[in-house]
């Protein structure tokens, strides 16, 4: 529904959407820093979407789905700082793709029934790419990372994820990038290092 670069840079606004939500969850301060990082954010989003308001008018699904994504990828993050458990790394990590998991293929089943048939060799070089590295490895990593320290600071690990995104769109998919891009990946790690940079300067101090 949605290029992949725009994709990224709505879903990994997370971080900003993780700074708000532990002034309420995790009772942080809501310094003027941050506050100001937060309109960064929604500013880039702003010029992100506004180049596309036509499209949005017509299939508002995509941006909403990733929007929502982002929001509950931060309210875990949050969450799981608020109520540690008593798990290691690698059994949390295993609980979360087995409990995320059984609903996707139990939704693969009832949906898609029809549309399964074998895959071809590039699709299962992606498929073994995103099995054993993106999904083990690196939520591991993520967990690790997100169950160790504060979500200001792990979050910080996702900043160049969308940069990612962006320019592999355009290397591997071929996409034409244009102004809005640029600004708004600017304007959203703009936001991100306000938010999450910033309060480690100040303590510091």
């Amino acid at each position: 529904m949605l290029p992949a670069g725009r994709s990224a840079i709505l879903a990994y606004s997370m971080p900003a959407w993780a700074a708000l939500l532990s002034v309420f969850i995790l009772h942080e301060k809501f310094t003027r820093r941050r506050m100001l990082g937060l309109v960064l954010g929604m500013a880039g989003m702003a010029v992100l979407l506004g180049g596309e308001m036509s499209i949005m008018r017509a299939s508002p699904i995509g941006s909403l789905f990733v929007l929502g994504g982002a929001i509950g990828w931060a309210l875990g993050t949050v969450l799981m700082r608020r109520y540690p458990m008593n798990l290691g790394t690698t059994a949390l990590t295993a609980w979360q793709l087995l409990v995320g998991g059984l609903p996707l293929m139990i939704g693969a089943v009832l949906i898609d029934w029809g549309d399964w048939h074998p895959i071809g060799v590039r699709a299962a070089i992606g498929l073994i790419y995103n099995m054993t590295f993106v999904f083990i490895f690196c939520y591991w990593a993520w967990f690790k990372i997100a169950t160790t320290a504060p979500p200001a600071v792990s979050s910080l690990s996702t900043l160049m994820i969308p940069v990612v995104g962006v320019f592999s769109g355009i290397w591997l998919l071929r996409e034409t990038p244009r102004w809005q891009e640029y600004a708004a990946l600017v304007l959203v790690i703009a936001s991100l290092a306000t938010v999450l940079i910033g309060p480690r300067r100040e303590t510091r101090a």
